[in-house]
């Protein structure tokens, strides 16, 4: 559904058909009230959120002016999803273990960020803040990490017993993998998550950002963030966002990694963590490379 849209956005040839029969499939999925099942009418739990909802705001997001009504309607039942989702978190973030796929952890929260993504004010917008960062803090709080800190597959602590048939011991963690064929030489990038940019005239200290030769990552206080570059030859760095019109300085600095692919089919893969992935060592902040507005 959402690679048709793409192309479809890009100019690129995309298959009308194809799109049409994966709308009409989540149409048959639809309960009333905000509900969605998935296939089934009992299967109803973290998907629909994590799932039809999520890909339906980004659809409707992004098809906003080639489909109003249809955006219009998906985003109509995420608010009202909203409303009864609310009471699946508590205050302080933690959420109901029901269902499938519990391993996923913290994939649940993500409609609260598709919710703000899409301009949806389905509840107040602190709200909805404070489900999402809430959820985080509280499995980030979880010993949930292995010791070289890749997620486990399990629930609050590492535990098979929670796993399914598809899971593998590598599965929680973001792996992202590209098949991308140029008929000319390009540039790509892939970001992980965003860190707080140096405020001005104080620079990272010596011991936040580390780096090697196919990774970068930055450590806080609260939390250790990486991307890092499996296949593919890319070469890490800190991206600057150009501010908006409200800022005269970015606020985040985005790391990422970036490829050269001369024409030809190449396979790229990254990871990105929510925490060291691999042990690092050596590299001084200061030798930190940054792109403007990529």
């Amino acid at each position: 559904m959402l690679i048709q849209a793409a192309f479809r956005r890009m100019g690129w040839a995309w298959d009308a058909q194809q799109l049409e029969a994966d709308l009409a499939r989540l149409e048959g999925w639809y309960l009333g009230g905000g509900w969605y099942c998935d296939g089934e009418p009992t299967q109803v739990d973290y998907y629909i959120p994590f799932g039809m909802h999520f890909y339906g705001l980004i659809y409707a997001w992004c098809m906003e002016k080639e489909e109003p009504e249809r955006s219009r309607r998906l985003k109509e039942r995420a608010a009202a999803f909203a409303v009864d989702y609310l009471y699946w978190f508590e205050d302080g973030g933690r959420a109901v273990p029901f269902g499938r796929s519990l391993t996923y952890r913290f994939g649940r929260s993500a409609f609260f960020a598709a919710l703000a993504f899409a301009g949806v004010e389905a509840l107040p917008w602190g709200v909805v803040k404070s489900r999402l960062l809430g959820n985080l803090r509280d499995w980030f709080a979880q010993p949930i990490f292995t010791a070289d800190g890749l997620l486990t597959v399990g629930y609050g602590y590492p535990n098979l017993c929670m796993s399914e048939n598809y899971n593998a011991p590598g599965f929680p963690s973001h792996r992202r993998s590209y098949v991308v064929t140029t008929n000319r030489p390009i540039d790509a990038a892939d970001g992980g998550f965003s860190i707080p940019a140096e405020e001005d005239g104080r620079p990272y200290a010596e011991d936040m950002v580390e780096w090697t030769q196919d990774s970068v990552t930055a450590r806080f206080p609260w939390e250790t963030r990486g991307i890092c570059c499996e296949q593919g030859g890319g070469t890490p760095l800190l991206v600057s966002a150009w501010p908006n019109t409200n800022l005269l300085h970015p606020v985040t600095r985005i790391s990422t990694i970036r490829f050269h692919l001369e024409p030809g089919t190449h396979w790229l893969v990254t990871v990105v963590t929510g925490s060291v992935s691999r042990t690092l060592s050596g590299t001084n902040a200061a030798n930190t490379k940054e792109v403007h507005g990529i």
